[in-house]
């Protein structure tokens, strides 16, 4: 491999080349320029020092647009080595950043090597995802890339594969690059420029990134509501049109632009009578939706009256007082369709979400008469990717898929909390009746998250947890892994396989021949407690510390009947296959009064220590940081939670950051002096420490069975959790979804980096301890949603049920993940979080919430509610998801609220 030094000289080159401006040709006019405004040399590690680099596009006259970045060449251990595999000092990259964004891109991810007797080339390559991992964005970079491929195969950049770019190829044997530094600059320049406008830093028209030749694009799909419930279908049906009210702001060609608009939206109404996000579904309708667009009338959330393509501009006609503002649409599908998941968002006009097309399609092909015929007459021109669900799309999708395809059958809105609740905290809750899947989903997530690339059920570079396991068994050859134990206490321990092929005396113990490397010495066999050990001596100790390490693998063959033991380095270990599964399922019990149903216990009759599934999975977990490990609590109310979890949460809880490392207070197991071993039924070794830590790759998941026989949470252990409901029992929808799955061939193709956007490249929660919500360039992406979020707390705090920082936090960050994915989900984000983090809590008789449940109830539905809530006219709104902004809040709260008019009291785990 190159040496540490010549790795530092291929950047150190990078960074003092003279290059101080230079100029490349975009299209249509459009030029970059960029110069070096200061250069700065460091010896300090991890920097080699930066340049600070502004950069300007210009067309002719027109007003240039400027953008800054800095390019840090840095040293870091965290970044792949150009060096020698075992120099620790850490690998060089170029991290390049703006004024807006911590890390706008990073080139030198990888590299690859080309070896020519004592010459080497070295190929720099980059990434092209996002640092998530976001397929949408790598996408755009790839169509970026091939826009201008021919221009960067000419600066010396080449295309790799569907995820890497390579920008700089060095040569040892000149101890030069092969092409000019200068080139390599502008390659940087526009792969980082090429990021920037991803992520929104800057607009540029997008003349300067697109040929002059117009691309087929394909249409739009919006959801335009003909009414409440559709109430107005048949005049849309019969007059080929569809509409929108608002007629006290007239004629929208009065406005020029969205400002205009929002000013004249805000004058007119209210913000506490009249949803603001309606003003967006306003100028959707009169300048976003353009002619051949595809338009669906819905009715509610899980209905559709008709789909059409839209063939005209905007008109309006003030004849039609309440819904002057039209557009002509051709009806084709006219036929009432049901779907089984909340396809439709609340706005009366938005964008349908891809992630409903393939669903929409299956229904209109099952319900609809000649359903495939009208599905080819409005989509047949559009690509493939529109109507088929894309395969690799985000994690919850995915695993979604992955449900379906075990035939299990959970609504999409679900999976997605579930998964983005774990990846913002590691405890969630999951309430609902018996039978309603809670379990199943927390078991086949478990199981999803350690399937290979391949679909096999083994957990991917995954160790045992036991001192020298068989991972594979031919004949009288044994493969074993090295664990700390041997090279700690020189003994290993015979398992119960081994004893197989061994016909020797080992009550009183037997000396055998261990062979090594060429070398021999006798060693004892014998029994002790309920296992077999053999100790080495310190010829074989030697050996080993001189040729293996921790994790290596031996191959052990064992002859004449155990009295020969020959041990030798495996050179090409196989694949591991792990001694146990990543999820533990434990049972919780009426009669737990502590923690020792879930940590154990120190038994000092006995001097050893009684581990629980629970509590070996930890140590699996803490063995093994970059797999996800689970814990399953089955009906975690059956005992008090405060009894046997309080020991637990408070360690959670107890997690903050010092610095950039985080940290946390311990969970005391015994009081011995050193860790106390414990031999498992296979033979497998631990050490049970004094103290342990939560490993940050552990999560557990919590289910609640609502019925008399169990224990109501307190606010402390519900306050500390996401509490997702799985209430919901849509037979239709298990019956349609998954009747026709065949099991044979499984419609699910598994993401290859779900692990990596699961845990968020192996930083777990880190985004909550460090409070990434608060960095500058996450503000701008949660703007509208803190000002929701502080006008909640203030409306709660008013009737003495505010949150804390804690809730705060935990919020602010589900919703920086969830609008990583789609930053136009923030509604469905937010009522997410109102139903998980917020409302749990409330519980009391009427003197305490009923006032508290009818304002939340006037907020969700974005009005006053007229008269008793439980009028007919208004059950008819209430009673369903369709009439609120936010429907799972909206509904909870409704259920609550009747609750407490029906028994005096009401809580929401009910």
């Amino acid at each position: 491999m190159l040496k540490f030094e010549a790795a530092r000289k291929i950047f150190t080159n990078l960074l003092d080349q003279p290059y101080d401006s230079v100029e490349v040709d975009l299209l249509n006019g459009w030029k970059l320029s960029a110069e070096v405004i200061s250069r700065q040399t460091e010896s300090e590690v991890p920097y080699l020092g930066s340049l600070h680099v502004p950069v300007t596009f210009r067309k002719g006259n027109e007003d240039p647009i400027n953008f800054l970045i800095q390019m840090h060449f840095i040293r870091n251990k965290s970044i792949p080595s150009l060096e020698d595999q075992d120099d620790q000092r850490g690998g060089y990259a170029i991290s390049i950043r703006s004024s807006k964004s911590e890390l706008l891109f990073r080139a030198m991810q990888a590299a690859r090597y080309e070896i020519q007797g004592d010459d080497m080339i070295v190929h720099l390559t980059t990434d092209l995802n996002s640092k998530k991992g976001d397929e949408t964005f790598r996408h755009q970079m790839l169509q970026y890339i091939q826009q201008f491929l021919p221009f960067l195969e000419q600066l010396g950049g080449k295309r790799l594969g569907e995820n890497q770019f390579l920008f700089a190829t060095y040569d040892s044997t000149y101890d030069a690059f092969t092409q000019e530094q200068q080139n390599i600059f502008k390659i940087l320049l526009l792969l980082s420029v090429f990021k920037a406008m991803i992520k929104k830093e800057f607009k540029l028209p997008i003349s300067a990134l697109l040929p002059e030749k117009k691309v087929a694009i394909p249409p739009s799909i919006w959801k335009i509501a003909p009414g409440k419930k559709a109430a107005f279908w048949a005049d849309a049906l019969e007059d080929n049109n569809i509409f929108i009210g608002w007629p006290e702001l007239g004629d929208l060609r009065q406005y020029d632009d969205k400002a205009q608009l929002r000013r004249a939206y805000f004058t007119e109404f209210k913000k506490a009578n009249e949803p603001r996000n309606d003003m967006e579904s306003i100028w959707s309708f009169y300048r976003e939706i353009k002619p051949g667009d595809i338009v669906i009338a819905n009715n509610g959330m899980k209905n559709l009256a008709g789909i059409g393509r839209i063939t005209g501009e905007y008109t309006h006609d003030p004849e039609f007082s309440d819904f002057p503002n039209i557009r002509s649409v051709e009806w084709i599908v006219t036929t009432p369709v049901q779907l089984n998941s909340n396809a439709f968002r609340i706005p009366a006009v938005t964008r349908v979400d891809p992630r409903f097309l393939a669903e929409i399609k299956q229904a209109v092909l099952d319900q609809v008469t000649d359903g495939f015929l009208l599905w080819e007459q409005l989509f047949g021109a559009v690509p493939q990717q529109l109507s088929v669900r894309p395969s690799d799309t985000t994690l919850a999708e995915n695993f979604h898929r992955y449900l379906n395809s075990c035939q299990f059958w959970y609504s999409f809105e679900l999976v997605s909390r579930f998964v983005t609740a774990l990846q913002v905290k590691p405890f969630v809750i999951l309430s609902g009746a018996s039978g309603t899947g809670k379990t199943k989903i927390a078991q086949y997530f478990a199981e999803y998250m350690k399937e290979t690339e391949f679909g096999q059920s083994q957990i991917i570079n995954s160790k045992s947890t036991a001192s020298n396991s068989p991972i594979h068994n031919d004949g009288d050859t044994f493969h074993l892994e090295l664990y700390p134990y041997t090279f700690d206490y020189q003994r290993m321990i015979v398992t119960v396989e081994m004893l197989d092929r061994i016909d020797l005396d080992l009550t009183s113990g037997t000396e055998i021949e261990v062979r090594f490397g060429g070398q021999a010495e006798r060693s004892l066999i014998k029994s002790q407690g309920k296992s077999v050990r053999l100790g080495f001596r310190k010829n074989f100790m030697a050996w080993l510390h001189a040729e293996c390490k921790i994790g290596d693998q031996l191959q052990l063959k064992i002859a004449d009947g155990g009295r020969t033991f020959h041990f030798q380095k495996e050179t090409y270990p196989e694949i591991l296959t792990p001694d146990s599964t990543n999820v533990a399922f434990v049972s919780v019990r009426p009669d737990w009064l502590d923690n020792r149903g879930i940590l154990g216990y120190y038994n000092p009759i006995t001097e050893t220590y009684e581990p629980t599934s629970f509590l070996l999975t930890m140590l699996r977990a803490e063995r093994h940081p970059d797999q996800p490990y689970f814990v399953l609590l089955d009906e975690m109310n059956l005992a008090k939670v405060e009894y046997y979890f309080s020991d637990f949460l408070s360690c959670l809880e107890s997690r903050r950051m010092d610095g950039d490392r985080l940290i946390q207070e311990s969970l005391l197991l015994h009081q011995q002096a050193r860790p106390i071993e414990y031999v498992d039924d296979q033979n497998r070794v631990w050490y049970i420490p004094a103290k342990l830590a939560i490993p940050q790759n552990l999560y557990v998941i919590g289910t609640v069975n609502i019925d008399e026989t169990t224990y109501m949470f307190s606010p402390k252990v519900l306050d500390r959790a996401n509490v997702i409901e799985c209430g919901e029992t849509n037979l239709s929808g298990y019956w349609h979804a998954l009747g026709d799955v065949d099991n044979s061939s499984p419609a699910w193709t598994p993401l290859r980096n779900r692990r990596a956007l699961f845990t968020q490249d192996g930083q777990y929660h880190l985004p909550l301890y460090r409070k990434d919500f608060l960095m500058s360039e996450n503000r701008f992406l949660l703007k509208a949603a803190i000002e929701e979020v502080l006008d909640l707390h203030r409306l709660l705090e008013e009737h003495s049920h505010a949150f804390g920082y804690r809730v705060f936090d935990e919020v602010m960050t589900y919703l920086l993940l969830f609008l990583r994915t789609n930053e136009e989900l923030l509604t469905e984000a937010l009522d997410a979080q109102i139903v998980q983090k917020m409302l749990p809590k409330l519980h009391g008789n009427r003197k305490q919430i009923e006032g508290l449940l009818l304002v939340l109830l006037e907020k969700f539905v974005g009005g006053s509610i007229n008269g008793d809530p439980l009028s007919k006219e208004n059950r008819e709104k209430l009673d369903t998801d369709d009439g609120y902004i936010y429907p799972l809040s909206g509904v909870k709260v409704y259920r609550m609220y009747k609750q407490l008019l029906q028994t005096g009291y009401s809580s929401f785990v009910c």
